[in-house]
């Protein structure tokens, strides 16, 4: 079995060298050229392979990392897409949201910049 949990926050604040450096179970720390460093989870599904971008390190810290990755872990294990959205439910499917009334929005941007075009004809539009 493979080992989880490889890397360390002290060790992960060491890594300079540019490369690609294994936690396990997907979770892969980046290091680029310039010096920066992103966390990524990469998965198989369907027999393609995709890399989901969790953040880089100066926001993701480790824990919080392997916490995204572990997410992903369980999504795929339940034979779903980490990167497409849930789909609706079929019981909600065919009923419509109240969608909200823009116009009013829509015409007080349309006074505020009628004053700035040059033709009469693009304010008519």
């Amino acid at each position: 079995m493979r080992g989880i949990h490889k890397l360390t926050g002290l060790g992960v604040a060491k890594l300079h060298r540019p490369g690609y450096y294994g936690d396990g179970g997907g979770l892969v720390l980046q290091v680029s050229p310039s010096g920066t460093k992103s966390w990524i989870f990469r998965h198989q599904l369907e027999g393609k392979r995709h890399e989901i971008g969790l953040g880089p390190c100066s926001v993701v810290e480790l824990a919080d990392a392997g916490e995204l990755a572990r997410i992903c872990r369980q999504l795929l294990r339940k034979r779903l897409d980490p990167l497409r959205p849930p789909r609706c439910p079929r019981s909600a499917r065919g009923r419509k949201s109240p969608q909200p009334d823009v116009r009013p929005v829509r015409r007080c941007i349309h006074r505020a910049h009628r004053g700035g075009w040059r033709n009469p004809k693009h304010a008519a539009q």
